[in-house]
């Protein structure tokens, strides 16, 4: 596995305000409220919503945990301006509204690592390959600090969590001139729990079990939580990558307030309708 994303939050703060590590963005929300006064902050919370891409990547977590998709996978039309979709990205305005405000817009990931590292943020959520950081003394304040949770589900009703997995998937290069044979072999290998174990002290592994026995870093249960209840990779169809340069254009629009949800989406179909029929993605 190469990343997911997770909540990381400051244990003393939770501690001091008498806070449980939220599970809905709901809860963030509530908590975000809680914190608004603490003098020790800047801001509450951050999810990276600094660029287009960032925002389409979060909106694609918000829609799927709605029930919605990006694409009619049949006829490549988009589907991500429907019911769901205006619920997902109307949630994600919320928490831009409750927790980050325009300040909050502009935290790249980079950002909202060193607000947790110095104390700056009391959670946020982010890449998993960012927990390291968290526990090493060149870089954090906070050694031991930090405390690691699943992502919160954006629609609380359907408990699908606001991570996704990337990248969730081995290939074999069809002209590789390899035994093909043998290398899905040694892909298996790496799945049982002694190939587990080793590579967990490496990076992201999949066996919850690995984490239950302690191996791997601290963040490793979290990021367990959010790869087996999240709403799994991106989609594999190639028209997909032109809905996000779109999503990318309009979303940002509805952070900053100059457009409605329900407007932004219908844009950003607009324009990926045209680009996917020019692309032959779409019967003209």
């Amino acid at each position: 596995m190469s990343n997911t994303m997770h909540l990381f939050y400051r244990m003393d703060l939770f501690e001091k305000h008498g806070l449980d590590v939220p599970t809905t963005y709901d809860q963030v929300i509530e908590a975000c409220a809680v914190l608004a006064d603490e003098p020790s902050i800047d801001l509450p919370f951050t999810m990276n919503l600094h660029a287009g891409w960032a925002w389409e990547i979060e909106f694609m977590h918000f829609i799927r945990s709605f029930g919605g998709a990006f694409l009619d996978d049949e006829t490549n039309m988009p589907t991500f301006n429907s019911d769901a979709g205006v619920a997902a990205l109307t949630k994600m305005k919320e928490v831009v509204d409750g927790c980050m405000g325009a300040e909050g817009l502009t935290y790249s990931i980079d950002d909202s690592e060193i607000g947790m590292e110095t104390g700056t943020l009391a959670f946020v959520h982010i890449w998993a390959s960012r927990a390291a950081n968290m526990d090493d003394p060149e870089k954090s304040d906070y050694v031991g600090g930090i405390g690691f949770a699943g992502s919160p589900a954006p629609n609380p009703d359907s408990g699908i969590l606001g991570g996704s997995a990337w990248i969730d998937a081995y290939s074999i290069a069809k002209r590789s001139g390899v035994d093909h044979d043998l290398v899905f072999r040694a892909i298996l290998e790496t799945f049982d729990y002694e190939g587990q174990v080793g590579g967990a002290a490496h990076g992201a592994v999949v066996r919850t079990s690995v984490a239950e026995a302690g191996h791997g870093g601290r963040n490793l249960p979290a990021m367990a939580v959010s790869l087996g209840q999240g709403v799994g990779g991106s989609s594999l169809n190639p028209a997909a990558a032109l809905v996000s340069t779109a999503l990318g254009n309009w979303l940002p629009l509805v952070g900053s307030g100059d457009v409605s949800p329900q407007e932004a989406l219908d844009s950003a179909a607009e324009e990926y309708i045209a680009e996917a029929t020019a692309q032959g993605y779409i019967d003209g």
